[in-house]
Parts: C-alpha cells; structure tokens; sequence
C-alpha cells in the first residue's frame, strides 16, 4: 500500500513538471516586432510629427532653433555628419529652411536649423531627409521635431483695456417752506397784513326795581353770616350731648 501512494505522488509531480515546461516553452519563446525603420544610402525618410505648429510649445536654450532629432539609430560603423544628408523644412507660408546635422548622444543624433523664421508663429509642414551614398546608418526607430526656436513659441499679446468710470456726484436742492396765516374767514397769505380791532362795549344802567320785592341791601352778607354761626353752634352742642357719658342706675 506505502509503494501505491509514492508512485502516485511521483505521477503527480511529474505531470506538474510537463505542464510548466511547456508554458515555459511556449510564451519564453515568443518574440515581438522590431519598431526600426530600415533604411539603405540613397533613402528619403519625413519627419514623423507634421505639421507642426510652434504656437505653445516648449524650446530649449540650451538648442535654440528648430531642433530635429533622430533616436534608436543603427549603423554598421562610426557615425558622423557624413552619414546623413541635410533636412529640407517647409513651412505653411512658403518659406524654406534646412537643418543640419550637429552631434550625436548615444544612439541619437541631433539636426538644428538657427537661421529662418526665428520669430514669430509658425506652421512647419514637412520636413524630409536623404541618406548620403556613402551612409553606415541601417536603420532608426524616431525622427521628430523635437522642439522650435524660443523665440516662436509665444501666443500673440492682448492688450486689454480696462473700462473707465465716471461718477457724478448728487445735486441737492433746498426750498425754504412757505408759511401761511389761517383766520375764521379762509387762509391768508403770510406776506398779507392783518389788523385787529378790539369791540367797544356799551353797558347800560339797570333802572330801580319799582315792584313788591325787597330792596337789596348791603346787610344780606351779615345775616348770612350771623345764621352760620348759629347752625355751628347747635351742630356743636349736639356733638357734646353725644358724647356724654351715661350714669347708670342703681
């Protein structure tokens, strides 16, 4: 029983061992085009990004001009200018340039023109190179307008022009009020003169009374006094007697 369960251990790793060897086998093996351009001497190749407009784009003082650049070259010896031809530009208004080979970095190599169309905005739209006869260049991966000269990259400049004010101070105007005098009869003008006349009164003599009644005389006032006093006087005594205190009988 202990040598059935090993052999069946040793199946299994060995089916696993297969199974990985050719997946292994299959995508380790597998291989992925070249992006390389090939070329031969006599062969004209374009500038991959056109047309290209210098409006907002970046530039290089350090390579200051229309700076082509071609990278993953291959060659079958050194490489210098005699390599490669110059680059023929044009550009949407008309115009001409060439950009010449100048250095390489590696497997770059690097193309400038300094002279045309420095300043301002500018539309290239193509831009081709021919490879000498005499050239060891086999092949390439990019050829770019990398960037344009610093003095093209600018937008046009707005003025603007801010909107002017003007403010008018208020006018304030006072009227005096006008006053006017009211009487019994209507309004009167304040500037109207008003005279006022005080009533003259007539008082007659009253006749003698000729009838039954009384004369009047100065003693009524007296009389009136003297009754006063007697109406006090009995008011008094009949406080008093109020008052008095009570004798109980015995």
């Amino acid at each position: 029983m202990l040598k059935r369960h090993i052999a069946r251990g040793l199946c299994a790793v060995g089916i696993m061992l297969t199974l990985g060897g050719a997946t292994f086998s299959l995508f380790g093996a597998t291989t992925y085009a070249s992006s390389t351009t090939d070329v031969t001497p006599g062969t004209t190749v374009a500038v991959h990004n056109m047309p290209y407009s210098t409006l907002g784009q970046g530039c290089d003082t350090g390579r200051n001009g229309y700076h082509f650049v071609m990278t993953g070259i291959e060659a079958t010896g050194p490489i210098d200018a005699s390599d490669f031809g110059p680059i023929n530009i044009t550009f949407s208004n008309g115009s001409h340039a060439v950009a010449n080979f100048t250095d390489m970095t590696g497997p770059v190599a690097h193309f400038i023109n300094t002279t045309i169309n420095q300043s301002g905005n500018f539309t290239v739209t193509s831009a081709t190179m021919t490879f000498p006869a005499a050239s060891d260049v086999t092949g390439y991966t990019q050829f770019n307008l990398s960037h344009p000269p610093c003095g093209t990259v600018t937008a046009p400049t707005t003025t603007t022009i801010a909107p002017t004010t003007t403010t008018i101070a208020p006018t304030t105007t006072t009227i005096a009020p006008t006053t006017t005098s009211v009487d019994s009869e209507g309004p009167v003008p304040s500037s109207s003169t008003t005279s006022t006349v005080a009533p003259t009164s007539t008082v007659s003599p009253t006749p003698p009374s000729t009838g039954g009644s009384l004369p009047v005389t100065g003693n009524s006032g007296g009389t009136m006094a003297m009754l006063g006093l007697v109406l006090l006087g009995g008011g008094l005594t009949m406080l008093g007697l109020s008052r008095r205190p009570r004798v109980s009988k015995n």
